[in-house]
C-alpha cells in the first residue's frame, strides 16, 4: 500500500502542523490572559500581550505564505538552540557560585530535561541570529502585506514593551 503524503497532519513530517498549531495556541493563550485580567487593560500593560499576538499573526502568515518544508524545522531548531543556550548560561552561572541554592540546581535539571526532550543536546545547534528565518518582523510583515499593521500597531507596541521614551 502506498502512503498518502498529503495527509494532514503528516505523521512522517509533523513539524508544519506542530509549529502552526503552536503559534496559534500561544496567541490564543495570550488573548485569553488579556481578556480575563482587567488589570492588563491599560496601554502600558496590554502592549506586551497585544504585541505578542500581532507577532504571532505575522509569523503565522509568513510561514504559510513561504510554504517550505525546511522552514518549520528551522523554526523548531532555532527555539531548541535558544533553550540550550539558556541551559548553558544557567550552568555557567551555577558553576561560578561557591554554593548554589537547591532551587538553582533544580532549575538547571529542569532546563536540561527540556533541552533533551526531543533531541539530545549534543545534536542541537545554537543560533545567535535574531530570528529563525533570518528575516526581521518588519520585512516579514511587508512581505505578506501587513506593513500597515506593523507600522501602526507592532512598532508602537514594541516601543511600549521596550520602554522607549515615547511611551514613558
Amino acid at each position: 500500500d502506498k502512503v498518502d503524503s498529503t495527509a494532514d497532519p503528516d505523521l512522517y513530517a509533523p513539524a508544519r502542523r506542530e509549529v502552526l498549531s503552536g503559534v496559534v495556541l500561544r496567541a490564543l493563550r495570550l488573548a485569553d490572559s488579556l481578556s480575563s485580567s482587567p488589570a492588563m487593560w491599560t496601554d502600558e500593560h496590554m502592549a506586551f500581550l497585544v504585541r505578542a499576538v500581532l507577532e504571532a499573526r505575522i509569523i503565522l502568515e509568513w510561514l504559510v505564505q513561504h510554504e517550505d518544508a525546511d522552514i518549520f524545522e528551522r523554526f523548531k531548531d532555532y527555539g531548541r538552540g535558544r533553550r540550550k543556550l539558556l541551559m548553558l548560561h544557567t550552568e555557567e552561572f551555577i558553576d561560578a557560585q561557591s554554593s548554589p541554592s537547591e532551587e538553582q540546581v533544580e532549575h538547571l535539571a529542569h532546563l536540561r530535561a527540556l533541552v533533551n526532550q526531543e533531541i539530545d543536546e549534543e545534536w542541537q545547534d545554537i543560533s545567535v541570529s535574531g530570528d529563525f528565518a533570518g528575516v526581521n518582523r518588519r520585512d516579514m510583515a511587508r512581505d505578506i502585506g501587513l506593513e500597515n499593521e506593523y507600522r501602526l500597531l507592532f512598532q508602537p507596541l514594541s516601543d511600549a514593551a521596550h520602554g522607549d521614551w515615547s511611551t514613558i
